[in-house]
């Protein structure tokens, strides 16, 4: 019960030192961006998001993937009504709030008795990877024909991986150093940030609110992510291979698809102050 007592204490202790900070503000999405529902989806999409899952599983699955995989055409219309009911009636299954916690260790030397040297691998059931991705899919296509993810955003998106990243600095530095007067001393400055930590203790009152306000999701689509990302979640710590602890928690780790799709959100709002050149 480590795990739980430090993320808890982790999460209140952002809660502490921001309690006298000034109410967040939000940016407002452009006229005619809303998103009120979800599309149905079809026996199609399912059995493309069946084919490119990973043949691996978690604890909580009880047949290896290729089983499903090899067996999508039977099972796909039945896949296509359980998700498509889950989609009607804005409910989202308690077992698919279940995630599994398998926690290891960030480095080999460092100290395997304090919990802040693992890092936390979430895993859920193959069900509950389908309805996420499927439902993350609509909310990136929604997002990419609105203009509303930014341009330069790298991580959980296609063609914006770290490669694409990498290769964009590189060009950027030697497009400065080529452009620049050779008779001048030319300094190329490179600030990076790292999010993860910070996204793992997001408020998701404040996000919900974020997302309806900056990117206009309103109705069922602002309900079920309600519902997908803060009622009835589950945690199961996994320790010694065998031995598990349960809690509830409405914080779980950005590995799950709903929770890439809001952090490339929660970067365009980062982003955008630094877009702003800076002045000489």
């Amino acid at each position: 019960m480590e795990f739980h007592w430090y993320f808890e204490a982790k999460v209140a202790g952002v809660h502490v030192s921001t309690a006298d900070a000034p109410p967040p503000s939000f940016m407002t999405a452009p006229l005619g961006c809303e998103m009120y529902e979800f599309q149905l989806v079809t026996v199609a999409d399912v059995t493309c998001a069946v084919q490119a899952l990973l043949d691996k599983q978690c604890s909580s699955d009880s047949v290896w993937m290729h089983v499903p995989k090899s067996s999508i055409g039977m099972l796909a219309p039945f896949l296509v009504k359980l998700f498509n009911q889950s989609l009607l009636h804005v409910l989202v299954l308690t077992a698919f709030k279940a995630a599994y916690i398998t926690p290891l260790l960030k480095k080999p030397d460092l100290d395997p008795a304090d919990v802040q040297s693992y890092r936390l691998i979430s895993n859920l059931s193959v069900l509950s990877k389908l309805h996420e991705r499927l439902v993350a899919s609509q909310l990136v296509d929604y997002l990419s024909a609105s203009m509303l993810l930014p341009d330069l955003q790298s991580a959980y998106r296609v063609h914006h991986s770290m490669e694409t990243a990498v290769v964009k600095i590189l060009a950027d530095i030697l497009k400065t150093r080529d452009g620049g007067d050779l008779t001048m001393l030319t300094l190329t400055m490179l600030t990076l940030l790292d999010l993860s930590t910070t996204f793992d203790t997001v408020d998701y009152a404040i996000l919900l609110r974020h997302l309806e306000s900056s990117y206009g999701f309103h109705g069922c689509v602002l309900h079920d992510l309600c519902h997908t990302s803060t009622v009835e979640r589950t945690l199961s710590v996994v320790e010694h291979s065998s031995q598990f602890h349960q809690w509830s928690c409405a914080e779980f780790p950005k590995s799950h698809s709903f929770n890439r799709s809001c952090f490339c959100c929660i970067q365009l709002t980062l982003l955008r102050p630094l877009s702003t050149p800076f002045s000489r």
